[in-house]
């Protein structure tokens, strides 16, 4: 998907595509009895996260014509 980095649509569809990995990661998971599934879905949610917090630094730009204030993802 071709998109605008500026607007918070964008990084909120890669947070939906990381939670959609998550699941799939889940039942690998429940299947497998893996732990590295587990580790790897965590990880995932926590980048979604991420994506979320990026889309709403992201809606706050395009909303205000100031700089925003950027906060350290981690």
């Amino acid at each position: 998907m071709h998109g605008n980095y500026l607007e918070g649509r964008y990084y909120r569809v890669r947070a939906e595509e990381c939670r959609v990995l998550a699941q799939t990661l889940a039942v690998a998971e429940a299947r497998t009895k893996q732990e590295l599934c587990f580790v790897l879905r965590a990880r995932m949610l926590r980048i979604a996260d991420d994506y979320e917090l990026m889309a709403e630094i992201a809606e706050n730009f395009t909303d205000n014509a100031e700089e925003p204030e950027l906060q350290t993802l981690r």
